[in-house]
């Protein structure tokens, strides 16, 4: 969920580009975010009306029904114009931001869009704080230790306040496991304690069984919160 939110932001993505879509998932999927997605004007009407989303990402052109005419649509709804609306398209044209504005749109965003910037977008259009600990994806060994027994897995996104690893082992939610891990570029390991927020049974690998392991960070060093935030610094800007 974006922060300073108590339940799981619902977010429609709307967006007849596939690669659009799907970068426009990964970046709210990071967030904790409730995904729903549309690739025409009409089906983004009928999800709009089903789920009633806090935040529609909306691209001009769309078959069927335009992007325009979704937000009119929208904005002519007692019930659902209160929904907030982000435009993105490639359209750069003053008449096409001139228009969506007049109509009701929260934000015009010119494709291609980078996270920082859709992320920082949607928390101002919805006041709630902006959040610091932005995911991004990486691959790295990561070492945890409990009671003893040490184990081995693989990241597959990290945070400021937190990491998820998939591995071959599984804990009680609630554990309090010693994690280790060496972020790209650097040479000294960091140590922390994570937390067992959530856990998935993952496909199996190799025959294998597979969990992803989801972590809050709990004692983090400003030395690493330093690495961290520098890393996704990088990665998003």
């Amino acid at each position: 969920m974006l922060a300073g939110s108590a339940k799981p932001t619902k977010v429609l993505l709307v967006d007849d580009v596939r690669l659009f879509l799907e970068l426009e998932k990964t970046f709210f999927r990071r967030q904790g975010c409730e995904i729903f997605t549309a690739t025409t004007g009409t089906e983004a009407l009928t999800v709009v009306h089903k789920e009633k989303p806090d935040l529609v990402v909306l691209d001009l052109s769309l078959p069927e029904m335009d992007g325009l005419e979704v937000l009119k649509r929208i904005r002519a709804s007692e019930m659902l114009r209160g929904i907030k609306v982000i435009i993105a398209s490639v359209s750069g044209e003053e008449e096409d931001i001139k228009n969506c504005k007049e109509a009701g749109c929260d934000a015009y965003l010119t494709k291609p869009v980078t996270q920082r910037v859709l992320l920082d977008t949607a928390a101002r259009i919805l006041g709630i704080p902006q959040r610091v600990d932005i995911r991004i994806w990486i691959e790295m060994q990561v070492e945890g230790s409990t009671n003893g027994s040490i184990f081995y897995g693989q990241s597959d996104n990290i945070s400021i306040g937190g990491i998820y690893v998939r591995c071959e082992r599984d804990f009680p939610i609630g554990s309090q496991i010693a994690l280790g891990f060496t972020l790209p570029d650097e040479n000294e390991p960091l140590s922390t304690t994570g937390e067992l927020l959530r856990i998935e049974k993952l496909p199996p690998v190799e025959g294998k069984s597979t969990f992803g392991l989801a972590f809050r960070f709990v004692s983090l060093t400003e030395n690493a919160r330093r690495q961290i935030q520098h890393l996704i610094d990088k990665k998003i800007s």
